[in-house]
Order: structure tokens, then sequence, then C-alpha cells
């Protein structure tokens, strides 16, 4: 009770009253002459109201409102790109944003504390009860922003505290942290031969095949059916996976990614870079063009981690072909000029399974052999068309090639048969001809296969050869003699008994009245 005039005047006996309200709700009141201690039991907003009186019945009410909070802060945390989950894990990596923003609807957020752990090369599901270490950090205010540096599983924890220091429960969440891109996967399958690049015209790269420097680059010679798998192999500890591949192809210095992409079903500049980019391996990529080919390839994972940009160069010439060969003896031919002709790179694949492989050159009547691992032994050092080939094998095997008969610039495959026997081959692919896996009579007719050593003074006798034999291991008669009107097939070889000196190439021509006249049939 106030003594207005400083004499010791004040009546006293004061008396007072409290009431306090809670959501309209009279929660507490009670009476007190000097003071008393009021507690606010519920959360949020609170109105006292004060009624005081001394002994002369003079009065004063007070009313005030008290703002109540005993919750803690909430803070929201969320990535930002890139970042990849499966419902279960989640990858980011360092440069995604992880930011936690932390809200208090009555007295405001006063900080925010994190910390980072790294728990090692593991595999960690998002909901995780890790333990974490070390020291935490502090971010006054409502918000915070940071990334994580190393590779990896990390735990990470949080909470906000508000201004009246109520402290939020520490959140935890694991995420692996992925900066490592995928490594590119290519297989350039068979045939193929390596190519120096000394004759590419419209890529100068005779100084960069297979120089071993910084510029070095691989160089192939293909075929049109030579299988190329291109894959990506996202590596350890914690590979997001989900990795594209993407290729770009140059067909004579002129890009022809676009139509490739078509042909592929990818998707084309989906990155603006003009490569073409697919969800999955590809498998069995082939080119069309029979000339010169850039390929570059790169593999990007998720979350946007790109391997390194590979350059390959490849020249195309020819067609695949596929030789059956039995355990035991073979009698072959290659129907075409090889990509590379050097008998050891010719069966380099199925060496083990070779023990020789033999030729008869009439003109000197002597005999070429080829021992694989034994070189000191053989004389015998390339593969060409025209000629006939005794191989032995331990074993069933496959021996497959690539080539063309023509090429530019290069004179057409011919030899010379000397009056006798000579071994020789059958020159050309028919059309859909792919493998040969025995006697199928799948070319032409021996006449016109043959054409070349007709006798040209009369088709009586029609041939200036007398004798045609070809061998098969499986066949209970293994030699098979032929005549004029029997069919003969590419990859197959032949003995064959000429009566006089005399040239053989592939002939272009045979009149199909002479084959009518000769053999009764109308096509060749």
């Amino acid at each position: 009770d106030p003594d207005p005039t400083g004499k010791g005047c004040a009546v006293g006996n004061v008396s007072c009253y409290y009431e306090v309200w809670w959501n309209s709700t009279l929660v507490d009141n009670g009476t007190f002459t000097n003071s008393t201690k009021i507690i606010f039991n519920e959360d949020s907003a609170h109105e006292v109201i004060i009624y005081c009186e001394d002994a002369l019945g003079n009065s004063i009410e007070d009313s005030q409102v008290f703002l109540v909070d005993k919750e803690p802060p909430t803070t929201i945390k969320s990535f930002g790109e890139p970042k990849l989950g499966n419902g279960t894990h989640l990858w980011i990596t360092s440069s995604t944003p992880i930011n936690l923003t932390a809200t208090d609807d009555k007295v405001g957020v006063d900080y925010i504390k994190y910390r980072i752990t790294y728990l090692g090369n593991k595999t960690c599901p998002e909901v995780c009860n890790y333990n974490g270490t070390g020291s935490w950090r502090r971010i006054n205010g409502t918000f915070a922003q940071f990334t994580i540096k190393e590779d990896s599983c990390h735990l990470i924890e949080y909470y906000a505290v508000d201004k009246f220091g109520n402290n939020e429960t520490i959140h935890k969440q694991c995420v692996m942290v992925d900066n490592t891109p995928p490594m590119p996967n290519k297989t350039v399958g068979e045939p193929k031969e390596i190519w120096d690049g000394k004759d590419a015209v419209f890529y100068n790269i005779s100084d960069k095949c297979w120089s071993g420097g910084n510029d070095s680059l691989e160089c192939w010679k293909v075929t049109i059916g030579t299988p190329i798998t291109m894959s990506c192999i996202d590596p350890d500890p914690h590979p997001v996976n989900h990795a594209k591949v993407c290729f770009a192809v140059g067909v004579d210095g002129v890009d022809k990614t676009k139509e490739y992409c078509n042909i592929y079903n990818g998707s084309y500049n989906e990155r603006g870079d003009g490569f073409c980019c697919l969800n999955s391996t590809i498998e069995n990529f082939t080119f069309l063009e029979r000339t010169e080919h850039e390929l570059e390839y790169y593999c990007v994972d998720a979350l946007g981690n790109k391997g390194e940009l590979g350059i390959e160069k490849f020249k195309v010439i020819g067609d695949p072909f596929k030789i059956k060969l039995n355990k035991k003896w073979n009698l072959i031919s290659v129907p075409f000029v090889l990509l590379d002709n050097n008998i050891t790179k010719v069966f380099k694949d199925i060496s083990n399974d070779i023990n020789s492989v033999w030729t008869y050159d009439a003109a000197s009547d002597q005999w070429f052999v080829y021992r694989p691992g034994k070189e000191n032994t053989s004389n015998l050092k390339e593969i060409n068309p025209g000629w006939g080939y005794w191989v032995m094998a331990y074993n069933d095997t496959e021996l497959i090639i690539g080539g063309d008969l023509y090429n530019p610039a290069v004179t057409p495959p011919g030899r010379e048969l000397k009056k006798g026997w000579n071994l020789i081959g059958y020159y050309g692919l028919e059309d859909e001809v792919k493998d040969y896996e025995g006697p199928a009579g799948k070319g032409r007719i021996a006449y016109c296969a043959l054409y070349t050593l007709r006798n040209e003074e009369s088709i009586y006798p029609p041939t200036k050869w007398s004798s045609l034999l070809t061998y098969w291991e499986p066949l209970d008669e293994e030699f098979i003699e032929l005549g004029m009107c029997d069919r003969l097939d590419s990859g197959a070889g032949y003995w064959i008994y000429v009566d006089e000196d005399k040239g053989y190439a592939r002939a272009t021509v045979c009149p199909e009245w002479l084959v009518e006249k000769i053999c009764g049939i109308l096509s060749p």
C-alpha cells in the first residue's frame, strides 16, 4: 500500500485476489496480502487478473498475458540435388546441400546444432541408431546448411534449442556419400585385329594408335558384324548404381550419333552433350558402314558422377564368318582377305585347341605347317583366300574370322594352280551365309565357282579340272567326291586336280545358258 506523503500515512490492510485464465477457462485463483507464487501448468497463453484494495476501499486491478513455452523447437531436414533414395537407403554426393530448418511458434529458435560421424565403408540404411562421435557445430538462428566431403556411410545428428532453452530431441539419419564415377567396361568381340591407323584417311591417328602416350588410342579392324559391348561398373564401397552408358559415333569424321541412337532406342542429347544414353548395358553394338569410325563413350551414375571419356577408332572391313572345327582333321579355307592374315593372330583365340595347320603349294611341291607355340618348327606364316588348309584340332571348336573379298586400292585375290593336285578354297560369301558347319551346298555350283578353270576351247569337256574332293570328319566317308554340278561351300577346302597350269580367282560371270546346257539347271 503506497504512502502518498512519505510520512507513514498509508492505511495498509491490503487484500488481493487473483485469477488465472487459459483457453477461456479459469484454471487457478486465490487470495494474498503481500505476495504469492503462480505456476503455469499448461502450455500457451495465460491471462492473469489481479485485484487489490486497502482498508479504506482504495482498489486497483491489473491484467497481463503470459506466453508459456515448454515445447522444444521442430527441425526439418531436407536434401538438395543430386540425391537418390530407394525407400530404405539414400545416396548423395559431396555437392549435395543438406538443409536444417528449425521452427518455434512461441519464443523462437535460438540455435541449431549438428554433427557428422563417419561410419566407414558399410551400406547403411536411412533409419539407423548408431552412436555419433566428435564435437557439435552450433549455428545461430533457424537455418543451417552443410555438405559432407568424404565418401561412404555417415551418421547425421541434429537438434534445435529455443530461446527458453527447450532442447529438441536429437534426430539421427544415415546417408551414403558417393563421389566415385562408374567405370566404362567396353569389350570388342570377334573378329577383330589391331589397327595401326597408318592408312586412316578421315582421322589423324597414325602416331596415336597404341602409342602408349597420353594421347594413345585403341584402334581396331573389325567387321560389320563384330559385336561391341559397352557397360558400366560402379565401384565399391557404396555404389549408387543405376548407371547410364552414353556414346557418340563418328563416321568418316561426320557425327552420326543421332542415327545410331534411333537404332538402339537411346535418349539423344539428354545431357546436352550430343551423346546417346541408355539405362542398360549396350550389347551387340555393331557398325553399319564399311569405313572409318570413331566411338566415344562414358558412364554416368544416378547422382551425375561422370566417368572418363573413352575414345577408340575403328576400320570396318567386310563381314564376320564362323568355321566349325571338329576334333581331329578339318579341310577348310577362308572366303575373303582377312583383317590380318598373320596365322598366329588368326588362331590366337583357339591356339590351345589346335595341333597344327597345313597347306600344300603345288608350284614348289612343298608342304607348309604352323604349330601354335612352336614357331621354330613352323614355316606357314599366312592364311589367304583361295588356298585350302588342313587343320588338326585337339577338340571341337570354332574359328571366327572377318574380312572382305575386295578392298579399295588392293588387288583382288587370285592364284596360279599347277597341273596336278592343288589345295584350294572357295572364294567369297553368298547371300545369308554366315558360317561353315560342314558340306551343305550353300554356295555356287562347282562349274561356276571354278569358272576360271573352265575349258575355254570347248564345252566338251567343260572344265580343265577332272577331280574335286572335300573332307568332313564326322561323316562315315570322310572324303566327298564332287562333280561340276555339285554346290560348294564358303569356308570349305578342296583338293582339285587340274589338267594344266591355270589361273584361279572368283568368277563374276557364269552364263546361265551354259549352266543349263551342262547341268540342266538355270541358277548357277
